[in-house]
């Protein structure tokens, strides 16, 4: 959460600036903003390899 907060989920977890949440349910997940929010949304696959390069390719 860059700024302001929103509820997300089933449970309406609150999450405020600074703070980040994880979802681990497969499914749509309802986010509401409470406040005006700026925030950054990331969809994984955890699953997927993993390497420890960086994010710097060579």
């Amino acid at each position: 959460m860059f700024d302001g907060a929103v509820t997300a989920g089933k449970e309406q977890t609150r999450i405020g600036y600074t703070e980040s949440g994880l979802v681990t349910d497969k499914g749509d997940v309802s986010v509401t903003a409470t406040e005006d929010a700026t925030i950054v949304a990331f969809c994984i696959n955890p699953d997927a390899p993993i390497t420890r390069q960086g994010t710097i390719g060579r």
